[in-house]
């Protein structure tokens, strides 16, 4: 048999043990997905369980879960957001220790779930149906999601601006 220098390499037999199982792999966003989302969720579950009453909070169980699927679902289709999304809720997470983000976000859940739903005022610090606590926690959330990929954008364009600046002074 001749050898072809111009002929591309030949993959090893048992590929799919080269490919997994060898402990080289990163650990996905479909681990740390989950784990970021439960470490965002303390300031907001607090402040939740002291307006929703409980038969709502059904709802919010139901928005949360929702929320995790969302996530999984955002990493899968977009997996170029999964790297800024996971950094920015390790800001955002850290924002709990003075949490005016997270008042402000179930504020504005609030006031959405008011205006679509007709709750009255005085009943607005105590929900106690279902779809409003639902409603409340997904705008919350949403918005907390919102500002992670936002932080996290952030953080990557501040990281590749870096990087061509040091290649340039190095190049240059």
């Amino acid at each position: 048999m001749i050898n072809n220098p111009y002929q591309p390499p030949i993959a090893p037999e048992d590929e799919a043990e080269t490919q997994s199982g060898d402990g080289d792999e990163p650990i996905s966003f479909a681990f740390w997905w989950p784990i970021a989302l439960t470490l965002n969720l303390c300031v907001p579950v607090l402040l939740g369980m002291q307006v929703v009453q409980p038969i709502g909070r059904i709802g919010m169980y139901a928005a949360i879960a929702l929320m995790l699927a969302a996530g999984w679902l955002l990493g899968k289709a977009f997996p170029i957001l999964t790297g800024p999304l996971l950094s920015g809720a390790v800001l955002v997470g850290l924002a709990q220790f003075f949490p005016l983000l997270q008042m402000i976000a179930g504020l504005i859940g609030l006031s959405v779930a008011e205006g679509l739903l007709d709750i009255e005022q005085d009943n607005l610090m105590r929900i106690d149906r279902p779809l409003a606590a639902f409603l409340v926690t997904v705008v919350t959330g949403s918005i907390l999601i919102g500002f992670s990929l936002l932080a996290g954008g952030s953080i990557s364009g501040i990281r590749a601006a870096y990087k061509m600046r040091r290649e340039r002074r190095f190049l240059g």
